[in-house]
Formats: structure tokens, C-alpha cells, sequence
């Protein structure tokens, strides 16, 4: 089993991962613009020429503002986003925002109702089961519905951070979980989901799949036991 190596890019109050296998590097989200995203590149090492494929884990903002400044850079670069999410992402639009509990409502509240970003059709749709071996990566997308019907995962079966220490299985999740924002390691529900039944079942998927470490949008990583716990799957 080939090792993939995972950066996290901190990109202000959300991050976005790079992933490296043999032949290139995948990044995973993009952050609310282009100037974040271009400071934690430079400040990753990670050129945009090198990128291979970059993956919207979910049609929020503050995972897709990045890409006009992306694309811009890397000219042609494939956008993969899950498939019930491809509409908003083309859109300009934030997917199913449904406050989740008392945190929700608040943050709700908070932000400025339906709101317009630049729009991006995606090159690809993912709706799970995809292999990332055509992109030289020991790594897999599985659907994990909840925080959006269109939410997707990268599951990593044998993750290295970049000093090259090892993770084991690891997931990149977006926001299915948060890992604290002020207490990172904390596994949190989301402010938003589109059902709270639906985040169970996925990480249940996760954990049939043997993940043991779960890399967040928001905080963390947290250890994927602490989500299991919480939705009540220990």
C-alpha cells in the first residue's frame, strides 16, 4: 500500500488539503478567495503548475472562493465537486445552508441571507466509489451526505503528514464535522446541515472503511473516534 502525503493549508477561519501521490498534487477546497489560498500556497511550497485536480468537498463559500484566483493561475485545471452540489457551485450559490441546532440558528443570523459568488461549472462530478489512481494517488472519494446532500470525502488508506510521519487511515471531510474552532481536536456538529441523520450514516461509512483520523474544514484534525462518539456510534 502506497503512503499519500497530506498538507493542511491554513487559510484563515477554514482550510483547504493538498494531497501528493506519485504523478502530482490534488488540492481539496479552496478557502473563501484567492488571496488566502495564494498565501497558504506560497507558504505550503505548493506551485498551482503542479496541480493535477482540485476537489470542492462541498458547494460552500468558504470552500470555493478560491477558484477564479486558481484558475487563473493554473489554466485547464480539472474541478471535481459531488454531484447534488455541482447546480449551486455552477450557480454561484451555498448548497442546502440549514441551520443545525442553537449554534446554527446564531450563525444563520449572522451571515446576509442568499448571497451570489462567482460561478464555476465543475469538470467533474463525483458521486462516490471514484479511485484517484488515474492521478497517482492511493485514495478514493465516497459520498458522505449530511452538512450537504452533495458532501463528498477523500479517504486516505495509508496518510503520511509532510515530515513524513505516519497517520494511517486518514479522511479529508470538510465540514461533515468541525474539529473546534477555538479548541482544535474537538469534534463538533456542523452549523449547517442538510440532516443530522445523514452525517451519522456517513461516518459510519467511515468507519466501516477502517478511518481512524478525520482532517476538517474548520479546527482540527480530530480523531475520528471523538465524531463516532458524538453521533452516537461507538
Amino acid at each position: 500500500m502506497r503512503s499519500t502525503k497530506i498538507w493542511s493549508l491554513e487559510l484563515g477561519m477554514a482550510r483547504a488539503f493538498a494531497i501528493r501521490g506519485e504523478d502530482g498534487i490534488i488540492l481539496v477546497d479552496c478557502g473563501y478567495n484567492g488571496p488566502s489560498l495564494e498565501t497558504g500556497m506560497v507558504k505550503a511550497g505548493i506551485d498551482p503548475g503542479k496541480l493535477s485536480l482540485v476537489i470542492i468537498t462541498h458547494a460552500h463559500n468558504d470552500h470555493f472562493g478560491g477558484l477564479p484566483w486558481l484558475s487563473g493561475q493554473r489554466k485547464g485545471l480539472p474541478v471535481a465537486v459531488g454531484t447534488a452540489d455541482a447546480d449551486a457551485l455552477e450557480r454561484g450559490r451555498n448548497a442546502d445552508l440549514l441551520p443545525l441546532g442553537q449554534k446554527g440558528r446564531f450563525a444563520a443570523r449572522l451571515s446576509k441571507g442568499e448571497q451570489s459568488f462567482p460561478s464555476f461549472p465543475a469538470t467533474l462530478c463525483f458521486s462516490g466509489g471514484e479511485s484517484l489512481e488515474p492521478y497517482g494517488m492511493d485514495a478514493q472519494v465516497i459520498a458522505t451526505p449530511g452538512h450537504t446532500r452533495g458532501s463528498i470525502s477523500i479517504v486516505l488508506p495509508s496518510a503520511e503528514d509532510v515530515k513524513g510521519k505516519t497517520l494511517g487511515c486518514a479522511a479529508i471531510v470538510g465540514d461533515l464535522v468541525m474539529g473546534g474552532f477555538v479548541f482544535h481536536g474537538r469534534a463538533q456538529a456542523p452549523f449547517f446541515a442538510s440532516s443530522r441523520e445523514d452525517i451519522a450514516a456517513s461516518l459510519d461509512a467511515l468507519r466501516k472503511r477502517g478511518v481512524t483520523l478525520l482532517f476538517t474544514g474548520h479546527g482540527g484534525p480530530i480523531k475520528a473516534e471523538k465524531a463516532y462518539r458524538k453521533f452516537g456510534l461507538d
